[in-house]
């Protein structure tokens, strides 16, 4: 949002030049996103728009920040004319309106520019501050009565609109558009309406659309004598939703969009009559309506709670001077008369400490402030959040959770694919034609009733699955043309039926097929034997079925699995398995051990020996960390050659690290072990050292 320097030093004279008050807005209050002449292009917060998208707003913070007395511009009008009955006003829509005055003027001339505002200035230097504050934020001049209403919604934040009072015929409404409805804006363009859209009509038309735009046949000219002046409030949801259906945005529907203060109207109309009777009008006639409630809000500013929220005492006497630079008002109390329930909008305890607590009274256009956090946040942003004490955080350290599934499925992934068995993905759901292969199913009864999808996508998805196998069957067929031998597994969830629903499991399926009698059962079960062994499973057994051609893997008298072997058609044969991965995952939880990482660097070093081929890398590495275990981190082989010139030896090279746990190892010290390993070698394997 656009803002003129020279309003703001109008409000809050002696203040520092612009690019100094945009360093303080930055750090204490606001983004300003640019600083050019006379324009300070801020970032106003959503939520701050009722208080600050206005030059008041702007220069209360200065004169917070600046130490510096601020010029309240708008005076309180009194012994006004009220029902004259030269306007009347109706409310039909008392959710979306709910406050709505007008005020009625007589105007001598119009003037191109209202020359007489600024009592301190000459006409021809009032003239050109005024077009100049005008076309910094973005308005284009008009007339000396429009001019007036841009200019108080730029120093109070409260849109205002003139209406031309001859050309109103009747009563002014606040009502919604009807059906078909159309107006003629200021533009000159024409805009369809419909009901959603509120608007201000007299009894013949629309005059304007509510919040957002004036209409021409009720205009202010130069041959305007006598005008109506309104300012309103309006709900910010539908002036946001009518703004956008129109596709019309303006300065007025920014601010009504974001919920500005009720409390505001009166202001903006005091303001705007302030500078109409200094330029020649003479207010003839008032009126209002609505059911907003206007009301400052009253909320406890507890000393403990700033220092239990911020981290550091609260410093009264600043707190009180930012408080008074931002309009508000307060009295002292002590903990004996503190209120034992100052409702939701105070604290809810007395004050812990002996320095004095606030009672705040917040003006009511200032709507963002609801509770002591705020005032408690209003006083550190002003305080300057750098100069808050830097305190790190204390938290406690929770290690990283690891799910124990994820660490099993990825145990048993690596093991079958280096038993070049593939993984595959399948659905968890399946339709009769896969169901037809539930002959494969081992973990769960064959006859066992399926669970059946209520609303399924699709014929073959109306099944949730009892078993990988028919999946992997199917997943065996579609392979079976290209192959000679298929290889298949998959972890997944399968779904058994209970008496409270379908029950839930994690299992894994085998199938392995192939044309040539290779004896499968016994391959699969050497395959299980791996899988068992590789997860920690030592203590397992094999035990045939009484009937049929199935393996149970028991321990411990609970079943991990099943085996069954089946013979297919066109000399296919085929073994499969099916695993519960819940009772496996009991039998494979590990123990974990933390181990800080070690503070001092590792050294590198690499060692190449000749020795017999019959020797065994891996006995050679033990040799070499046997040399001496307590500084040797790891060994590595990163290259082994085998040739008949070598004379029936083998070349192998090792990487070896060594660190220690309390110092930098030194090069003496790591050529001493380097001797140990080579002898050591030499020893054992009659090594020679390359």
């Amino acid at each position: 949002m656009k803002f003129s320097y020279s309003l703001v030093k109008r409000l809050l004279p002696g203040i520092p030049p612009a690019k100094k008050l945009a360093d303080q807005l930055n750090g204490h209050s606001f983004e300003v996103e640019a600083v050019e002449g006379d324009m300070l292009d801020i970032k106003i917060p959503a939520n701050q728009y009722s208080a600050m998208a206005s030059h008041s707003g702007i220069a209360r913070e200065a004169s917070a920040l600046f130490k510096l007395p601020f010029k309240k511009p708008a005076q309180r009008i009194i012994n006004a004319p009220v029902r004259k009955g030269f306007v009347k006003v109706k409310i039909d829509e008392p959710a979306l309106c709910t406050k709505y005055a007008a005020r009625v003027f007589d105007v001598k001339h119009i003037g191109d520019v209202p020359s007489r505002i600024l009592s301190d200035k000459t006409p021809e230097d009032a003239t050109a501050e005024t077009k100049k504050i005008l076309h910094t934020c973005g308005i284009n001049p008009v007339n000396a009565v429009v001019d007036i209403m841009n200019l108080v919604m730029l120093e109070t934040g409260q849109p205002l609109h003139a209406f031309d009072a001859e050309k109103i015929k009747g009563s002014l409404r606040v009502r919604r558009a009807k059906k078909g409805e159309t107006i003629e804006t200021l533009d000159k363009k024409t805009v369809a309406l419909d009901p959603s859209v509120l608007v201000i009509a007299d009894d013949e038309r629309a005059q304007a659309i509510a919040g957002i735009k004036g209409g021409l046949s009720s205009g202010v000219t130069q041959a305007t004598r006598r005008i109506i002046v309104e300012a309103a409030n309006f709900d910010g949801v539908a002036i946001y939703r009518s703004s956008r259906a129109l596709k019309l945005v303006t300065d007025a529907s920014v601010r009504f969009a974001h919920g500005i203060s009720p409390a505001l109207v009166p202001v903006g109309l005091d303001r705007a009559t302030e500078f109409l009777v200094k330029n020649g009008a003479r207010l003839i006639d008032s009126v209002e309506a609505g059911n907003a409630k206007i009301g400052d809000t009253i909320i406890d500013f507890d000393p403990a709670g700033f220092e239990r929220l911020i981290g550091i005492p609260a410093p009264i006497a600043d707190v009180k001077r930012y408080f008074a630079a931002l309009g508000f008002t307060f009295q002292n109390f002590s903990r004996k008369n503190f209120p034992k329930n100052s409702g939701k909008r105070s604290s809810e305890t007395a004050p812990q400490k002996r320095n004095a607590a606030l009672r705040v009274r917040i003006p009511a256009w200032r709507n963002d402030i609801e509770n002591p956090e705020d005032l408690y946040e209003e006083a550190a942003r002003l305080m300057g959040y750098d100069k808050l004490p830097k305190h790190p955080p204390v938290l406690t350290i929770q290690p990283a959770h690891v799910d124990d599934s994820l660490v099993l499925n990825d145990k048993i992934r690596d093991i079958l694919s280096g038993l070049a068995i593939d993984e595959v993905y399948n659905n968890s759901f399946y339709g009769p034609a896969a169901a037809a292969h539930e002959k494969f199913s081992l973990m769960f009864k064959k006859d066992a009733a399926r669970a059946e999808v209520l609303n399924p996508v699709s014929e073959d998805l109306k099944f949730l699955r009892k078993s990988t196998l028919p999946l992997l069957f199917e997943n065996f067929e579609s392979n079976a043309r290209y192959f000679e031998n298929v290889r298949l597994f998959e972890i997944g969830k399968v779904f058994g039926t209970a008496a409270r629903g379908p029950e839930e499991k994690s299992a894994l399926g085998i199938f392995i097929a192939a044309k040539k009698d290779r004896r499968l059962a016994l391959e699969l079960k050497g395959a299980t034997d791996e899988l068992l062994g590789g997860l920690g499973i030592g203590d397992f057994s094999f035990v045939p079925e009484d009937h049929g051609n199935e393996i149970r893997i028991e321990t411990d008298h609970a079943v991990l699995g099943m085996i069954g072997t089946e013979t297919l058609r066109h000399g296919w044969e085929c073994a499969y398995a099916e695993f519960d991965l819940e009772k496996i995952s009991l039998l494979t939880e590990e123990g974990k051990e933390f181990v800080p990482l070690k503070r001092f660097p590792a050294v590198t070093r690499d060692v190449s020996v000749l020795v017999g081929r019959d020797a065994r890398i891996g006995s050679v590495i033990a040799a070499i960390e046997a040399a001496n275990p307590a500084l040797i981190e790891t060994v590595e082989l990163i290259d082994e050659y085998k040739d008949e010139k070598l004379g029936g030896k083998q070349s192998i090279t090792f990487r070896i690290i060594f660190q220690a746990d309390d110092r930098t190892l030194t090069d003496e010290e790591v050529n001493d072990e380097m001797k140990k390993i080579s002898q050591a070698l030499r020893a054992k394997f009659s090594a020679e050292i390359r």
